[in-house]
């Protein structure tokens, strides 16, 4: 049997030690006592960073609503093209254009992508609810 110390940490395990180690001997360790695998999660700041994402996202998004308007009120037919014509959309940015809206989606699209890669299953929105009014006591 071998102790094996991981700063404050001791665990004892069935498997014969050789020589001093590092990753490499913690990865035996693991791979032959599966039950000494804890990684961490970093959940808080997993949970940051979609905070920030989803700020981002939420800029994108007005930011995107703003143009879509603006076609809408334009007297220019090919911007107001583009809220119903894909080809027109895509082509946005071409010929002098001041804004590459087709650029935009595809910032957006990306920024979905990563957002709900990483977003984990949601809880019932009671229970956020619960856990912002026991926050908003506690300060």
């Amino acid at each position: 049997m071998a102790t094996i110390e991981l700063g404050n940490v001791d665990i004892e395990a069935q498997i014969p030690i050789t020589r001093k180690g590092g990753y490499d001997l913690m990865g035996r360790l693991m791979g032959e006592v599966p039950e000494t695998g804890i990684f961490r999660s970093f959940t808080a700041l997993s949970a940051e960073n979609l905070l920030y994402l989803q700020a981002e996202m939420v800029t994108l998004e007005t930011d995107w609503r703003e143009a879509q308007q603006a076609n809408k009120d334009s007297p220019d037919v090919a911007k107001q093209r583009r809220i119903y014509n894909w080809d027109n959309l895509r082509h946005s940015g071409e010929a002098g254009d001041e804004q590459d809206q087709w650029g935009d989606v595809l910032e957006i699209r990306e920024k979905l992508k990563e957002y709900r890669m990483k977003r984990p299953h949601q809880p019932c929105k009671g229970t956020a609810i619960h856990w912002l009014r026991r926050l908003t006591k506690l300060r």
